[in-house]
């Protein structure tokens, strides 16, 4: 919403000069932020090379702002599509940002918010595992989803503290 408020207020105000160069500017700086991101992330540059460009305008797209709203959307509902076990409808064009599996909870909780998602993420999840006699990895999903657990200054530490935890239990 942020950037909806800024970028596209930008371009229906007038307050761009140029908008091609305007528009293009915002791309290269979206293309630039998501390779940034990706370089930083364990794993993420062999990823971000093996990407289609097609992958790469569309991500670049969504980080600019430009229509960020609308990309969004389209982000979210290829993965609620994909949680109700519809698939990506946009498959061979755009993948999707995170893999995901057929999975009602996380389809609902995708469209409701980030409150039921970590109630779920606390509650339903944990017992499931727990219930399916997998105690160490239903701690480690419990645990790792408290508040502050993934701060970057002990994210390493708590980490190896939860996968010791999954493998004890």
């Amino acid at each position: 919403m942020a950037a909806l408020n800024k970028v596209t207020a930008a371009y229906s105000q007038g307050q761009i000069k140029n908008r091609a160069y305007g528009a293009l500017t915002a791309i290269g700086l979206g293309y630039m932020a998501v390779s940034i991101k990706s370089n930083l992330s364990a794993g993420g540059a062999r990823q971000w090379e093996e990407m289609e460009y097609t992958d790469k305008f569309a991500r670049a797209f969504d980080q600019s702002g430009l229509l960020a709203l609308y990309s969004d959307l389209l982000y979210t509902s290829m993965n609620t599509s994909m949680a109700l076990g519809r698939g990506n409808y946009m498959e061979g064009f755009i993948e999707p940002k995170f893999p995901q599996e057929e999975d009602y909870l996380d389809a609902f909780t995708g469209l409701a918010g980030a409150g039921p998602s970590i109630a779920a993420d606390l509650t339903i999840k944990p017992i499931e595992d727990f219930m399916n006699g997998n105690a160490g990895e239903g701690m480690k999903t419990f645990v790792r989803s408290l508040p502050f657990m993934r701060v970057w200054l002990w994210k390493g530490d708590m980490n190896a503290i939860t996968l010791g935890m999954s493998r004890t239990f």
